[in-house]
């Protein structure tokens, strides 16, 4: 229960006899401080405090962390004691007196949250001087809000679970898709650097002409013309993109668009000697697949109309 101290006399007091001191015997306005936690309290602003520090929290240290679930039942007596005010304030229906007595349990914070105990404790503390169908009224009207506000906080609860589960859930198939367009990549670009081995031979012509004694001139004029030749041979070509696309779909009827790029690149790549990057190679895809009016894609497969 929490205790107070009287700020005028210095008495220490129960919060049940906190309205009773200042109505017989100091006659003042209240003016309390709580035992526990030290905190002052002006007017009526000791009836909200219904639960304080324990002294564990109090001497623990910044660093103190309560076990789990030591609290549980301090933390349902809480939520039984709010109910009290929650009515009080929101129960526009209570009739004179249902809010006189309401308002008698307000001075209590060891309200029992059984029924039974709930009437035994109403007869030890105010004793016959409530009419028993109004405890009754009272108490049912307690247990209904108690049992509206815990199903708020479970749906407020399962809601909180279940977009935290859909942000998982996306952020995993996010890192998903990019791995998948890592490997993607990766298997292109090896399948691209295959294909461009037959750079080397223009290399080593040039080297052969660049290392050649000037007093060779016969030597280089016969590497300066296999350099033409190659030269010739790896001029860009003009690639057609349109016959390409559709006849590797004929082959097939239906095939999947990501087989689809990696089999037109490299067609591309072969027939030339092309310096630009795999992903600008697809933009190029992308852009002439884009213009065809003949095929259609759905659900990643290319198909023709």
């Amino acid at each position: 229960m929490v205790c107070f101290t009287c700020n005028h006399c210095g008495e220490s007091l129960a919060k049940p006899r906190v309205s009773k001191h200042y109505q017989f015997q100091c006659h003042r306005k209240p003016f309390v401080t709580c035992v526990d936690c030290l905190k002052d309290f002006h007017g009526e602003e000791f009836i909200e405090h219904t639960k304080c520090v324990t002294e564990n929290e109090r001497y623990g240290g910044k660093n103190y962390m309560p076990k789990p679930g030591a609290n549980k039942g301090e933390k349902k007596q809480l939520q039984w004691i709010n109910v009290v005010h929650n009515l009080l304030s929101t129960d526009k229906s209570l009739t004179n007196a249902e809010r006189s007595f309401l308002e008698t349990l307000t001075n209590y914070d060891n309200i029992p949250r059984k029924k039974a105990k709930f009437l035994n404790f109403i007869n030890n503390a105010i004793g016959n001087r409530v009419n028993m169908a109004l405890i009754h009224s009272v108490w049912s009207k307690m247990e209904n809000s108690y049992q509206q506000k815990s199903l708020e906080d479970i749906k407020e609860h399962n809601k909180a679970e279940n977009q935290n589960n859909e942000n998982i859930c996306k952020e995993n198939e996010g890192n998903a898709n990019y791995l998948n367009n890592v490997g993607n990549t990766e298997e292109l670009k090896n399948k691209i650097n295959q294909v461009q081995r037959p750079k080397k031979k223009r290399k080593n012509v040039e080297q052969k002409i660049n290392n050649e004694p000037a007093f060779k001139k016969s030597t280089i004029d016969v590497a300066a013309r296999e350099l033409n030749e190659v030269k010739e041979q790896s001029t860009d070509i003009t690639f057609d993109w349109k016959n390409a696309i559709l006849n590797a779909i004929k082959c097939k009827q239906e095939i999947s668009l990501r087989k689809l790029q990696k089999k037109i690149v490299l067609q591309y790549i072969s027939q030339g000697d092309h310096a630009e990057t795999p992903e600008k190679v697809l933009k190029k895809f992308n852009r002439n697949i884009a213009k065809l009016s003949e095929v259609c894609i759905v659900n990643e497969k290319v198909k023709l109309i």
